[in-house]
């Protein structure tokens, strides 16, 4: 499963633990650091990480890259490059260790936000209809257990559960376009 350290990969990884044992799955955790931010931050979000694996019992996968640098070699935005460099590094490491899905940690937020940026854009039906549940990567199937959760209900449980995760200061930076859209359109909608 993809995790960031962010509350909702933070929320998926506890609630795919609770399922481990009646779906008989083995979790493995992969987390890439794209070199977007300052060590003192990266190495708050690798300390809650690790613990947090740890504690669960679940193995943790761990890479960095420089999505700047590849970034502007591929002549691709941050943001593309940064989605593009995660599925090829959660790709390798299910492929690693035969995982046959990838769970990721989109929210019903997330939804709401790809819809719109695609609107924006001028996307047709297929593009309208969203993130789906779950879709083909590679020999992979990638999964989206949370998508029909919202953001505020995920933090509820973790504030219940006690459960630490960091947060991305970059994700308050209005210069991406996901960001704007998140503190400046959806709130305007609303």
């Amino acid at each position: 499963m993809g995790l960031s350290g962010g509350p909702d990969s933070v929320a998926l990884l506890h609630f795919l633990k609770r399922l481990e044992k009646k779906y008989s799955l083995s979790l493995i955790a992969a987390w890439l650091d794209h070199g977007l931010q300052a060590s003192t931050e990266i190495k708050k979000c690798r300390a809650i990480i690790d613990a947090q694996c740890k504690g669960l019992e679940i193995k943790l996968v761990s890479r960095s890259v420089d999505i700047k640098k590849i970034a502007v070699k591929n002549k691709h935005s941050l943001e593309e490059e940064g989605r593009m460099q995660r599925y090829f590094f959660f790709e390798k490491t299910a492929q690693k260790y035969r995982c046959n899905k990838i769970a990721t940690a989109h929210t019903l937020d997330d939804q709401v936000e790809t819809v719109l940026l695609r609107m924006i854009r001028g996307a047709g039906l297929r593009g309208l209809a969203g993130i789906p549940y779950k879709r083909k990567q590679g020999r992979f199937l990638v999964v989206r257990p949370l998508l029909g959760c919202e953001k505020k209900d995920i933090l509820k449980f973790l504030k219940a559960s006690k459960i630490r995760f960091w947060e991305d200061p970059s994700n308050k930076e209005t210069r991406f376009t996901r960001n704007r859209v998140r503190h400046v359109l959806v709130p305007l909608l609303e």
